[in-house]
């Protein structure tokens, strides 16, 4: 029963298979071209983009690196400028220690020609006086006749003053 239902079948399957080979034959000329032809450009596209991303991402990378270069760059610079202003500051704080030496040298200086022109003044007013004591202790004792033995007691008293 089998053999006679399969040889019974055998025309319909036959124009079934032509009719598929048919419908097959116009879609590969005309559907499947067109078909294939947009998933090969999808494709590309996808490539493309693909390709496009790596390009981007190895820019990047290169982007990266480079301002990370630029950074250290930098930060070595700001290094250097601190460096130097340390330096200068240091610099500018001897000068300032050094000058405020010798400002200090010039007033002690200053003092002490003042203190010398003062004890010159002083030496100056005692001389003064002692001669004005010596003169006047000399007039007492010519204004006195007195004995030998006076004038020493007076002298000696006079010098006691």
């Amino acid at each position: 029963m089998d053999a006679q239902v399969f040889v019974k079948a055998i025309p319909e399957i036959v124009t079934q298979l032509l009719g598929f080979l048919i419908v097959f034959w116009i879609l590969k000329k005309y559907a499947f071209r067109a078909v294939f032809g947009i998933l090969d450009e999808r494709q590309r596209t996808i490539s493309d983009a693909f390709k496009d991303i790596d390009q981007r991402k190895a820019e990047l990378d290169r982007l990266e690196k480079e301002y990370r270069a630029k950074i250290q760059g930098i930060d070595h610079e700001a290094r250097v400028k601190i460096q130097e202003a340390l330096a200068e500051a240091g610099r500018m704080a001897l000068e300032i220690r050094q000058k405020a030496r010798d400002d200090a040298e010039k007033s002690l200086g200053r003092a002490k020609a003042d203190i010398d022109q003062e004890l010159a003044r002083a030496r100056v007013l005692i001389r003064g006086q002692i001669v004005g004591l010596s003169t006047k202790v000399a007039e007492k004792i010519i204004r006195k006749n007195l004995s030998t033995k006076d004038d020493e007691a007076f002298v000696e008293a006079l010098l006691r003053e």
